[in-house]
């Protein structure tokens, strides 16, 4: 499997994917990560970054078809 470059896994700022990808406020996303109910990202210096490639796993994981997958998938959790 070949690795992806950081070209093309951009890192997206913690504000940008709370808003664009959760639609959720940034404090919000920010609260999740301290309870470790987020996805995995990446700090430099004091800025938080999530990789394109992790929030799209993560959506893809989190999307359901239907209540019913969405009560099973819940359990799973």
């Amino acid at each position: 499997m070949k690795r992806k470059t950081q070209a093309s896994d951009p890192l997206i700022p913690s504000a940008t994917a709370a808003v664009g990808v959760f639609g959720v406020k940034p404090q919000t996303l920010r609260a999740r990560r301290q309870r470790g109910d987020s996805p995995p990202y990446v700090r430099i210096g004091t800025r938080v970054y999530y990789r394109q490639s992790v929030l799209d796993a993560y959506v893809a994981e989190h999307t359901c078809g239907s209540t019913s997958e969405e009560a099973a998938a819940q359990q799973r959790r």
